[in-house]
């Protein structure tokens, strides 16, 4: 049973990698379409937190 629980944790965690990266490309397509100075840096940071915690739960 706890292979069981991994295993859907992992899914899970997997499934949050994808829809993240998913997340990233559309901010990156937002800041290519053009946007506010401060909104560029606002979306900038956001893309750079949503890219580091794509990758931590793609490495679990």
């Amino acid at each position: 049973m706890d292979s069981q629980m991994s295993d859907s944790r992992t899914q899970s965690s997997k499934q949050w990698a994808e829809e993240l990266s998913l997340l990233e490309n559309q901010l990156t397509s937002s800041m290519a379409r053009g946007c506010k100075p401060e909104d560029f840096r606002k979306i900038t940071k956001f893309t750079e937190a949503v890219r580091v915690v794509a990758a931590r739960l793609s490495h679990q």
